[in-house]
């Protein structure tokens, strides 16, 4: 980390991307949204319109029905996690996407609901479209999303 902003203040790059708690773990005060590298003044700019794909880290175990591993394995099912993966994959289908498309999702359960928000890019000419909405169910949360990105 220290080498890459080494590089940046010496002007070798525009910028780079780091974790903002490896920046603390350094010691810089992250509070100021700048950083002082040999003298020279660097920017720290927030990337939190940079949404992950749909289901992005999510795991997946699928087994025959009949087969033990399915109690198995019942152990590691997340409800909210399932409900937040069912919301991102269901605004991609809305917007009659598979894995090219230029989407990134990222759903949350908070207070009961489901929050979904996303960033999608239509073509390359195009600037990108941010979309976010709570619902009670994943389906009503990724519908009102997909509109919001289809009419902007």
């Amino acid at each position: 980390m220290p080498t890459r902003l080494l590089k940046v203040a010496a002007g070798n790059y525009d910028a780079t991307i780091l974790a903002a708690a490896g920046l603390g773990r350094l010691g810089h005060d992250l509070s100021t949204r700048e950083l002082e590298v040999n003298g020279v003044k660097l920017s720290i700019e927030s990337l939190d319109w940079m949404l992950p794909a749909p289901g992005q880290g999510a795991i997946a175990v699928e087994t025959r029905s009949e087969d033990r591993a399915v109690e198995l394995l019942s152990a590691l099912h997340d409800e909210a996690t399932a409900r937040c993966v069912c919301a991102e994959r269901l605004v991609l289908k809305h917007l009659g996407g598979g894995c090219h498309l230029a989407l990134g999702a990222l759903a949350t359960e908070q207070a009961g609901e489901v929050l979904l928000r996303a960033v999608f890019v239509p073509d390359a000419a195009s600037h990108p479209l941010k979309a976010e909405a709570a619902a009670a169910t994943p389906e009503q949360a990724a519908r009102l999303v997909a509109n919001q990105l289809l009419s902007p």
